[in-house]
């Protein structure tokens, strides 16, 4: 199997408005690592994104990469987004109310 680097991604780069006013309560690796795999699911076979951003396609892929739309699939990958930000809130064992308590 033969791959190339055929360039980047800001997909993985999750805009601040996800986190509201309490980025620091968010486990971002956790969220990160787990919108990657998501992500890599969605891709086509032979077309792989590193947790870094870096597209690699296997070269008897290289056609299928340019079918995809990576803000569509930002977009379809939003409610799966939203997900896993929520289950990675490191506030939420305490309750939001802790939020406040600062």
């Amino acid at each position: 199997m033969t791959t190339m680097e055929v360039g980047t991604t800001d997909i993985l780069d999750i805009p601040p408005e996800y986190y509201g006013d309490f980025a620091e309560d968010y486990n971002h690796k956790a969220i990160r690592e787990q919108y990657h795999e998501v992500v890599q699911s969605r891709l086509p076979e032979g077309v792989y994104l590193t947790r870094s951003g870096i597209i690699i396609v296997e070269l008897e892929a290289k056609d299928k990469l340019q079918n995809i739309d990576w803000d569509q699939l930002a977009e379809e990958t939003s409610g799966e987004l939203e997900e896993i930000i929520q289950r990675n809130d490191l506030t939420a064992e305490r309750g939001p109310a802790s939020r406040h308590e600062r």
